[in-house]
Parts: C-alpha cells; structure tokens; sequence
C-alpha cells in the first residue's frame, strides 16, 4: 500500500512540476478544461492516498534537481576619473569604457580659463542628442536577459538592472541632486592667459592679441574716440552709459586742457549728451569742439568756463539747458543753429564779453534770464519762430541799443525786456497781438520804434509809449507823417 502512495505522490509531482513549467514558459495553463494541478492540489489528493507527512516533506520528496542559473545582465560596476583626466566606467562583466578626457588642465597663474567640458557635453559632441535627463538615462545599463530555465527546475533569476553612474555617484558617499553631480563631473579650469599684446593700431582703434596657455589666441579692438589728430585733446575725457544706449561725456581728467575736441562715438556708440556740470568751472578751457552727434547740452555743461572765447554748436543739438554757459565771461560770441528748439534759463547770464549772438529759425523757446548781464551785446534778432517772448527774457544788458522781433512773434509779456538803458530802437512785426505796458519795463531811453504795420493795427494793441513810432512803407509816401522802409536791410525814416 504505501509503496502505491509513493507511486501516485511521484505522478502527482510529476504533473504539478509539468503545470509549473508550462506557466513559466509562456503557455496557458489550464487549456483543456480539465482541473488545474497545483502543489496544494497534489498534497491534498496525497493525503487523500493516505500520506501523511507534512506540506513541507511532501515538497522536498517531490523537488526536482536545481536548474542552472541564468546569466546575470551587464551593468555599470563603477564610475571614475583617471589622473590623465579621463572618465573611465566599468561595467560588471569586466569590460571598461573610456569617455575621454573630461578634466582641463591646470590654468597658469592669470585670469582663469574657460571650464572642462561637462560629459553631458561631451556626450552631446560626440553626436548625442538630448536633455541632462536623457544623457543620465543613456548612462544606465541595459536590463539583464532572463535566466535560462533549469531542467524541471524554477525559472532562473533575472539580471539585476545596471546602476546608473548618478546612483553609483550616491552609493560611494556623495550627497546631491543630478545637477550637483554633473556639476562635480566638469573637469577644472582650463587654460589659461599666457600674455596680452598690443599688435596694431590706426591710432583710432588699437587692437590686442590675448595669447593663451594652450597655444591658441584671440583678438579684440578698443576705439580711441575722436581722431587721431585729438587724441591729445580728448584724453581723460569720462564717458557715461544712457538708457537710450548712447553716452555722455564730460570733462574727467580733461580739465586743465585748453583745447577739446569730443568724439563722435565711443565703445562704438554714438555720444549724443554733454552731461550736466560736464565742463563746468574748467578754468584752462578756451575752445571746444562739439561733434554733430550730440544732441543736448546738459544744465551748467560749460558754467564758469572763464577762459573760453568760442565754442560751434552743431547743427544736431536740439536742447540748451539752464545755466548752460552761465558765467562765461570771456565769451564773445555764439551762433545757435536752426536745429535748437529750446533754450533754458540763464542759458547766457552774466557773459559779459557776448558781443554777437545769431538765433536762426527753428528756435521756440528763450527762458527766463536767458540773456542776463550780457553787458557787451549791443543788438539782437528774435526768430520769427519764437512767438512769444517771456517775462524777463532779456535783463540788464547794459549795451543793448536796438532788437528786432521778426515776423511770427505774437506777444511780448511784461518785463521781457528789464533794465536795458541803452535801447534806443525796437522793430516790432505785425503779427504781433500783444505787448504789455511794462515790457519794456526800465528802458528809459527807448525812443523810436519801427511797426510793420499800419496805423490802425498798432492802434488797437493798446500800447503806450513815449517813443516815436514809424509805420512801415515800401515807397516814399506822398502824404506827410512817421514812415520807414529798409536801406541794405537796417531801418531808415522816410
């Protein structure tokens, strides 16, 4: 009886076995209807026979041998760097690979060189694409194949999965995310700066050659400014960044030069401001060259610049700020161009020496002061474009004798001339509308004045005056009375 025991516990092991390796093997199990055997099954049906040993017993009795093992898949075993700099991974089956050379030499003493490649980089040119995360996944090993199935044994274990050179990285004792340890890969400062060559120059521009450790070189330019006849004039002149990408300029180191010429451009930009106080109280300076590239004279630019006799406005400047060329005593004549739209208040005071001043059309705005203790100026000419002149315009200049307020000037406010004793005659055009009683306030000497229009037009601007005033007419009237016309452009009485 029990060797019939034994018979149908090793049939039922036989068929337990059979079902087992059918489902490791892919099949399905249980294709035929008939019931699906298992070791429980096949234990109970044995108890059923009458065995009598344990779950465990019955197992071993029904064990067959061991199976070979599979092989294990190929990972990465380790991760590092040479002493030649290069990055060397080892996988587990002993074969070694090398990435190159990840680790820059040594800079020479100077400035540091450009940093060693990353192996990301390197990965990237040696014809990768990809993110950080794609290279770190091309970095694992492949998954190991599966074991070979033993002879009626279990199924053989799978190859442990290739650790990526980021965990290995973990593993050795490193802490930090990805990027630290792509970080911690970059080789060390590469080459560096052996020397720096001035190697030509056109006296504008002068250009340096950089020489590095590793043989190679690189070459920048550096602009001058102005031309190489003015350097001389222009060195030590600072220069200021705008927000409109441009710069400014003023004196710097310039200040006891007696001659200036500023330049067009500088670092390659246009120098478009004279910034404020840029020249100021610049004692030495006697003339100064102005490029057409600027565009504002800044508040007090040239202030108490008591040794400058003439500067050229070009023709690209559009504003003059207060105070300008406030004290320029020695000042003796300014010729403002069409292109000036405003000029500030105080913009000529106390030039004492300000013989001749030319304000060409274009011209919209005289500030308050503007012409104040110029002392010497004898005559003046308003712009048509001006249109009106405000209070205090004109103050205290002792010698002005005659001014001409051209065609286009609608109102003289009061006190736009003040304390000018010698004025003697004033041409007022017709298209004037207005002029207060005290616009010429405390020019006592004021004696003729020349009207453009006719009797009945001056009548209704309401103007008292203790002067003689003269009506304008281009042939000789035949009727006697106060009548005027131009001789070689100066007015004459009939």
């Amino acid at each position: 009886m029990k060797k019939k025991i034994l018979t149908v516990i090793t049939v039922l092991a036989t068929a337990a076995s059979c079902a087992f390796s059918v489902t490791a093997c892919g099949g399905n199990g249980n294709q035929t209807g008939r019931p699906e055997w298992t070791i429980e099954t096949a234990y109970a049906e044995a108890q059923d026979l009458g065995y009598e040993g344990t779950l465990e017993q019955f197992l071993e009795q029904i064990k067959g041998k061991d199976g070979a093992d599979g092989k294990d898949g190929t990972g990465i075993q380790s991760v590092g760097i040479d002493s030649n700099g290069n990055l060397l991974i080892t996988l587990t089956t002993g074969t070694q690979l090398n990435l190159g050379n990840v680790v820059g030499k040594d800079g020479q003493d100077g400035l540091n060189g450009s940093d060693g490649l990353s192996a990301y980089q390197i990965w990237l040119n040696n014809g990768h694409e990809g993110t950080e995360e794609d290279f770190l996944e091309w970095l694992k090993g492949d998954d190991g194949k599966d074991g070979v199935d033993g002879s009626n044994g279990d199924d053989g274990k799978d190859g442990s999965d290739g650790l990526s050179a980021y965990q290995i990285w973990l593993n050795n004792g490193h802490e930090g995310s990805e990027e630290d340890f792509l970080e911690w890969l970059k080789g060390d400062d590469g080459k560096g700066i052996d020397r720096i060559e001035k190697t030509s120059s056109d006296g504008l521009v002068d250009t340096y050659t950089i020489y590095f450790t590793d043989g190679t070189f690189t070459t920048f330019e550096i602009t001058n400014g102005g031309t190489d006849q003015s350097q001389e004039n222009t060195q030590g002149l600072d220069f200021y960044p705008l927000d409109d990408g441009t710069y400014g300029v003023a004196c710097g180191n310039a200040k006891y030069l007696s001659e200036i010429v500023i330049p067009a451009t500088y670092n390659g930009k246009a120098v478009t401001t004279i910034v404020d106080v840029a020249f100021s109280s610049c004692a030495n300076l006697k003339s100064i060259a102005i490029p057409d590239s600027v565009t504002t004279i800044g508040n007090s630019t040239f202030a108490s610049c008591t040794s400058l006799t003439s500067i050229n406005i070009p023709n690209s400047v559009i504003s003059i700020d207060n105070a300008a060329f406030g004290n320029c005593t020695s000042l003796t004549s300014i010729d403002i161009p069409n292109s000036v739209i405003s000029i500030g208040d105080y913009a000529f005071e106390n030039c004492t020496s300000l013989e001749q001043v030319k304000l060409n059309e274009g011209l919209k705005t005289i500030g308050y002061g503007t012409f104040t203790g110029c002392n010497s100026l004898k005559e003046l000419s308003i712009p048509s474009s001006v249109t009106t002149i405000a209070y205090r315009t004109i103050v205290s200049c002792s010698s002005l004798s005659k001014i001409i307020f051209n065609e286009g000037t609608q109102s003289i406010e009061g006190g736009a001339l003040t304390y000018c004793p010698a004025l003697k005659e004033i041409v007022i055009p017709k298209s004037i509308t207005y002029i207060d009683s005290s616009a010429f306030e405390m020019c006592d000497n004021l004696s003729t004045i020349y009207y453009c229009g006719e009797t009945e037009q001056w009548t209704k601007l309401n103007f008292k005056s203790n002067a003689n005033v003269y009506y304008y007419s281009e042939s000789k009237p035949t009727e006697e009375g106060n009548y005027w016309h131009y001789v070689d452009g100066v007015p004459t009485v009939w």
